[in-house]
């Protein structure tokens, strides 16, 4: 943060100490030929507009959140991804809901779930998000759930998925995985979007290793409906 302070700067020869500025011969020619530049900067030091160094970063109000609205930070996990037979048992993920409840894969056995890996810097995931919201709203009445594991890892990754989520009017539950957890655990092959149809043994069906068209999706759920 930059803070302004109105001070007067003097100017006599010799070496620069504090907040006096002491011009040497050899200063005052180079000076002279940097004019422009020479002149920012002196507006700077009278009106004490540079950066000290007592100066504080924003605060990150989003650093000791554990979720917001509908959007949780991953809160466990149960290991990699198990093969039975010739099958793939879906390992389990812990979040928050809305209401602060804890919530996992295990307890939506039953139904079908979407796992949706992706990225808000991931143009190819950005462009599955308004079809993934329609069809979480359309199929959620027929026990589907989405899941939108986010991958980010910026300054604030929390916030980056909240506002996504409300760029996007997204109500499906994101849960924000910074370590890439769950998506190594999966068997993240390095690439996003990633995409995996659980039915309701909490067997993986499908997987799209890469951006997932509306209508493979659609088929891929109404398959174990």
């Amino acid at each position: 943060m930059m803070r302004c302070n109105t001070v007067r700067a003097s100017f006599v020869l010799g070496q620069q100490t504090g907040r006096n500025i002491y011009l040497t011969p050899e200063l005052y020619i180079k000076m002279y030929l940097y004019r422009p530049a020479t002149f920012v900067l002196l507006c700077l030091v009278v009106t004490g507009c540079l950066p000290t160094q007592d100066d504080t970063p924003l605060p990150r109000l989003y650093d000791n959140l554990e979720y917001k609205d509908n959007v949780s930070r991953l809160l466990g996990h149960g290991g990699k991804t198990v093969t039975v037979g010739s099958k793939t048992l879906a390992t389990d993920i812990i979040w928050k809901d809305s209401s602060g409840s804890d919530r996992s894969l295990l307890e939506l056995q039953g139904d079908v779930i979407v796992l949706n890996m992706w990225a808000t810097w991931c143009i190819p995931c950005l462009d599955e998000l308004p079809y993934l919201k329609e069809i979480s709203e359309e199929y959620a009445p027929q026990g589907v759930h989405m899941i939108g594991i986010s991958i980010d890892r910026a300054k604030e990754p929390f916030k980056s998925v909240i506002d996504f989520g409300y760029l996007y009017d997204l109500h499906y539950q994101l849960v924000v995985d910074s370590s890439a957890t769950a998506y190594i655990n999966y068997g993240g092959t390095g690439t996003i979007p990633m995409t995996f149809v659980i039915d309701r043994q909490g067997y993986i069906q499908y997987i799209f290793p890469a951006k997932v068209k509306r209508e493979d999706l659609i088929d891929a759920i109404e398959s174990l409906l």
